[in-house]
């Protein structure tokens, strides 16, 4: 049980004069107590002969190993050029995370209209295309919101069909971008076509899944599987169980990567609650654990009535 999880923070804030060398911040003691993956912000100080001010630059960086890891987040999207750029600093951590050589396993946990699934696709499909994996794999919990059984088989439709009900957040996220694209370039409108069609984008969305080889997976059928070389996105993790939780990591094999999304305080979970959850469990484990990146996106870029159903409810 977590009595406060919106406390749970996995940023560290450093005041450092102009003139010290970066490279020494790790001989600070509260950046050694720091675990690795530990999000840095640096206020750069300068001084004038009776006082010291900040002078407003900010420096931002991981705690990779033992030492800083500064983070050009300008660059790394430049050299990467995502399909949709993140918009915020929270986004552009997320990203960085997500693309990072050394890095996994990551929680990112936020509330609706903060862009997790967005960030994580396109980080997802950053990794394909610079053949640091094979592909992606979307699972998404299928606990609902108005029932409390996650079969399939209550609904219509052969399982992928059934499974398509679920997947509403990942097509939502790549008809955001195939629209982005297609604003972008006559050449790009010619590539994806299609129309609207309800939430699917029915043949640009296939062509994108296809492209870039994007697989739907049902956790139900994960048991006795094994995810090799692929960037993995389970989504709705705060209404998963421990067990769950467990279920899906033990399936990951080498050269796999996999990010856990989801909005703790949202539960559908019968046995589940806002202060003790699959996401919550991730959460804590990666204040703690050198092995796991963690990240609270705290801004909600939906809207405004969303930010304030996200506040008041």
């Amino acid at each position: 049980r977590v009595e406060n999880p919106n406390d749970i923070d996995f940023w560290a804030l450093f005041e450092w004069h102009k003139d010290k060398p970066l490279t020494l911040l790790k001989d600070e003691k509260n950046f050694r107590e720091l675990t690795q993956w530990s999000l840095i912000q640096v206020n750069e100080m300068d001084n004038t002969d009776s006082a010291l001010y900040k002078t407003g630059k900010k420096t931002f960086g991981l705690k990779v190993g033992e030492g800083f890891e500064e983070l050009n987040l300008d660059e790394i999207l430049k050299n990467y050029q995502p399909y949709i750029m993140p918009i915020n600093l929270e986004q552009k951590m997320l990203y960085a995370l997500l693309t990072h050589p050394q890095n996994n396993l990551t929680i990112a946990t936020g509330s609706t209209g903060s862009g997790k699934t967005l960030i994580a696709l396109q980080a997802g499909i950053t990794l394909v295309k610079n053949n640091v994996v094979d592909g992606i794999i979307y699972m998404r919990n299928t606990i609902t919101a108005n029932d409390k059984e996650a079969e399939l088989g209550y609904r219509k439709g052969d399982e992928n069909q059934k499974l398509a009900y679920f997947m509403y957040p990942l097509y939502g996220a790549i008809n955001f971008t195939i629209d982005k694209l297609q604003e972008q370039s006559l050449a790009k409108r010619i590539e994806y076509r299609g129309e609207v069609n309800g939430i699917q984008k029915q043949d640009a969305t296939e062509y994108f899944l296809q492209k870039h080889k994007i697989e739907v997976v049902d956790i139900a059928h994960a048991r006795g599987i094994s995810i090799g070389n692929k960037f993995v996105i389970f989504d709705e993790v705060q209404n998963a169980s421990n067990a769950t939780i467990k279920l899906i990591g033990t399936r990951i094999g080498e050269g796999s990567k996999i990010v856990f999304l989801g909005d703790w305080a949202q539960i559908d979970h019968p046995y589940l609650s806002k202060f003790r959850n699959g996401a919550l469990s991730l959460l804590s484990k990666a204040l703690k654990d050198d092995f796991v990146a963690g990240i609270q996106l705290r801004q909600t870029i939906r809207s405004n009535v969303a930010s304030w159903f996200g506040e008041h409810f």
